[in-house]
């Protein structure tokens, strides 16, 4: 069973405490699949990036697989502007 974590529309430095706590959490308690719904992401920045390659970096170290559903175009070119892209498997 797969759980899916929906993305909001903002992950900026400005709300990136408002969100971790709850992403977090859900990403830590999963051991089967995880889908991150990427739908409503319309900024990102480093801060953003960088939770998000937190999370990421804790489920492959847990051997939990991973995918991305509807990554935004943002999302995608922020990610590959910093060279994280592959690191997130945006492709």
């Amino acid at each position: 069973m797969s759980s899916q974590v929906i993305l909001p529309e903002n992950l900026t430095i400005h709300h990136i405490t408002e969100n971790f706590s709850d992403l977090k959490q859900t990403v830590e308690s999963e051991n089967d699949d995880m889908i991150f719904d990427a739908t409503a992401v319309e900024s990102i920045d480093t801060s953003g990036l960088q939770m998000l390659l937190a999370f990421v970096e804790d489920l492959k170290a847990r051997d939990v697989t991973f995918s991305w559903l509807n990554p935004t175009t943002q999302l995608k070119e922020t990610a590959a502007n910093i060279g994280l892209a592959n690191h997130l498997q945006l492709h």
